[in-house]
């Protein structure tokens, strides 16, 4: 059943992707390969999360999530666009997961990464996965390049007595 939702989930996305002319990252044949066999790669089966509304024998929106330590990761949504569209059937099925979540005593409610408007109205919590930092100056070439370098030595834990009197001036003059 798992390995049917997934593949309905692909078609959704290819399917709206197409209709809005967006690329769509799935239409690459081994990336859709490795959803399509997700369920196949881990032993505990209930690590890969699959849902889907249905009307009558139409699956109408599907997602393909992970639920792991008491974390549920929303990933990989879809919904039939074309059809129920005008209804948010994926809105829907968030809701569904959502509450399911909140009765299954699941923590964390995680939408991962990306800036839909919808994770913003659903969630209460948002934070950063990266930082770019860019110099314009020879100086902040140097200050980005210790930088660095200074991170890479404080994760050496044999390194760190050796550094910390270097890294301390460094903090000193920046």
């Amino acid at each position: 059943e798992k390995k049917t939702v997934i593949s309905k989930m692909i078609d959704q996305k290819i399917k709206k992707n197409n209709i809005n002319n967006e690329w769509s990252i799935l239409s690459k044949k081994g990336l859709n390969s490795f959803y399509k066999n997700l369920p196949n790669y881990f032993q505990n089966k209930d690590f890969i999360h699959c849902s889907y509304l249905k009307i009558n024998d139409n699956i109408i929106a599907t997602h393909v999530g992970i639920l792991h330590n008491n974390k549920f990761y929303y990933l990989m949504p879809g919904y039939d666009l074309e059809t129920w569209g005008k209804y948010s059937p994926g809105r829907l099925l968030l809701k569904f997961l959502v509450k399911w979540s909140y009765e299954n005593k699941i923590k964390y409610f995680d939408f991962t990464y990306g800036d839909e408007k919808y994770k913003t109205i659903w969630s209460n919590n948002s934070f950063h996965l990266c930082a770019y930092n860019k110099s314009r100056t020879l100086k902040g070439e140097i200050y980005l390049f210790l930088t660095m370098v200074f991170e890479i030595l404080k994760k050496n834990q044999k390194l760190k007595n050796f550094i910390k009197p270097f890294y301390n001036f460094y903090r000193n003059i920046s």
